[in-house]
């Protein structure tokens, strides 16, 4: 695949998640990609993938080959970049601690890396809201939790969608609705991860309003998607 290196670094943070990839912008005739981006960028798309699906082990040993491939370019940034998808993937599943690792190099990344993290740690500012990925600017600017749950359900790519979520469940303003759609986003795509993380929520929920049958109903979706989970090896 050829890549236009003058155009990568401007084309990562525009598509972080929804192509899960840490360089992106081809160009025709340009050079071929450096064998660490080749790399990085097989690496952790196997690692959005495993992580979601919920094969932890195999999830870690992806990402601990995107950490190696990028540490050869001696760039404090892009490591930053890194640990940030890995809190981006961990907030779209409610993983509070996957975002541990990029706070402590946060001074490393990039600006814009910087509020993208802000945004989906729950510390966004409205103010930079234009400075976000476009799929993340409606909910960034919304007055109300009516409108950001909205705007959230409007996202197209489903990862992207659940980062919204759960950068929104962050804030506790993920509404009922907006928590339905996050479990039908996963439960759509499979990824067991987010979606038992969302059922829980919602069977919480579901015994604080003493509702029973729910209950019962979300419990049985739960103990399915743990059946499924990949057995460590």
């Amino acid at each position: 695949m050829a890549v236009c290196a003058q155009d990568a670094d401007q084309a990562a943070v525009r598509n972080l998640i929804v192509a899960v990839v840490l360089f992106l912008g081809a160009c025709a005739g340009g050079p071929m990609a450096p064998e660490w981006q080749l790399q990085s960028h097989a690496s952790l798309e196997r690692f959005t993938q495993q992580y979601l699906e919920g094969d932890t082990q195999l999830a870690e040993r992806s990402f601990a080959q995107v950490k190696a491939a990028v540490a050869s370019t001696g760039r404090p940034d892009l490591a930053a970049r890194a640990e940030l998808v890995r809190c981006a993937l961990g907030t779209a599943a409610l993983d509070v601690d996957a975002c541990v690792a990029y706070e402590s190099v946060r001074a490393d990344a990039t600006a814009e890396d910087r509020v993208y993290g802000d945004f989906v740690i729950g510390r966004g500012r409205e103010q930079d809201a234009p400075r976000l990925p476009g799929q993340y600017r409606g909910v960034a600017m919304a007055h109300d939790e009516v409108t950001r749950n909205k705007a959230m359900q409007k996202i197209e790519d489903p990862v992207s969608r659940l980062v919204a979520a759960g950068a929104l469940f962050r804030l506790a303003r993920l509404s009922p609705d907006g928590l339905t759609a996050a479990i039908d986003t996963a439960s759509a795509q499979g990824y067991r991860r987010p979606l038992l993380a969302y059922l829980n929520v919602q069977a919480k929920r579901a015994e604080s309003a003493g509702d029973t049958a729910a209950l019962q109903s979300i419990r049985k979706r739960i103990d399915l998607v743990y059946q499924s989970l990949p057995k460590p090896k």
